[in-house]
């Protein structure tokens, strides 16, 4: 079974609860201690703690378990970890499942970490192979069955991933009631929270199908048949991908297209777009189609 860095996510943790008065960590040898707002300890010890974000005020602390495979042949120890989320009074927080069930032991895994720190105030909670959402005060915000979820700058507007019962992934878009904006007929949407535009990929789900945007009402404005990897009111970036990759960019205002030969490419702001490449990042711009010689700084990369 593969380790996860776990010595890494204390150290993330440590850092990110360093200015929180109501929430700390103390470690007492090999465990470590949830340090609630009263000053109390939580009354349990942990083998693993992790943050979920210092203004939340709640942490997912684990205790290791140890099983033996079941294998005759090969005999192995499985580690796994059981997990409570646990707020600053000492609450142990629950949701619950697509089946109506409360619960509040969840396993950790190997996504735990990003989905836990990566949103600044909605979490993602993990319970067996679904995906549900609740707020910074853990109230659950979703209900259904979905293996993935990810939410947006909207809170009206969340993408979530469906399992088929042929196994394959699809990917749609619900509002806050889970009622669905655009079918789960895709293998990704993305965002473009500026312009609060949804692109949707039917790569390797539809033969032959079109690329669709979608506007905030999930009306669909425009499809393409080939990949978008991004979109904007002005612009339509596509990605070619055989017989060799390039980009190919789309000017919605004059309908020109200008091919791109680089690694990656990222649209910048006005007419400029960021282009990669193995000797550094340069800025190239639409309208004149010039590149400059020498390679950008950090700070628009």
């Amino acid at each position: 079974m593969k380790k996860v860095n776990y010595i890494f996510l204390i150290s993330a943790l440590l850092i990110q609860l360093k200015n929180s008065a109501q929430l700390s960590i103390i470690k007492n040898g090999s465990k470590y201690t949830v340090k609630l707002a009263s000053g109390g300890d939580f009354p349990k010890q942990f083998d693993t703690i992790i943050g979920i974000n210092s203004d939340l005020q709640i942490c997912m602390a684990c205790q290791k378990l140890t099983t033996q495979s079941v294998n005759k042949f090969i005999k192995s120890t499985i580690t796994s970890y059981a997990c409570n989320y646990i707020n600053a009074n000492g609450a142990v927080l629950g949701i619950k499942d697509n089946k109506g069930d409360s619960v509040k032991e969840f396993s950790l895994n190997k996504n735990s970490f990003i989905e836990l720190l990566n949103t600044k105030d909605l979490l993602i909670v993990a319970y067996k192979s679904n995906k549900y959402l609740a707020n910074n005060q853990f109230k659950q915000l979703t209900f259904g069955t979905y293996n993935g979820i990810k939410p947006t700058a909207f809170y009206n507007r969340i993408i979530v991933e469906t399992k088929t019962e042929s196994g394959a992934y699809l990917t749609g878009l619900i509002n806050e009631k889970e009622k669905w904006m655009i079918e789960p007929n895709y293998s990704d949407i993305r965002v473009n929270e500026k312009d609060s535009l949804f692109y949707a990929c039917t790569s390797g789900n539809i033969a032959g199908g079109d690329d669709e945007v979608f506007n905030f009402e999930a009306k669909k404005i425009m499809a393409f048949k080939r990949h978008i990897d991004f979109v904007n009111k002005n612009y339509v970036i596509h990605k070619i991908f055989v017989p060799n990759e390039y980009y190919i960019v789309y000017n919605l205002q004059s309908k020109e297209e200008k091919i791109v030969n680089c690694v990656n490419l990222k649209f910048y702001k006005n007419d400029d777009f960021i282009i990669q490449e193995k000797k550094g990042n340069y800025l190239w711009n639409f309208i004149t189609n010039q590149k400059t010689n020498t390679p950008l700084q950090n700070e628009t990369n």
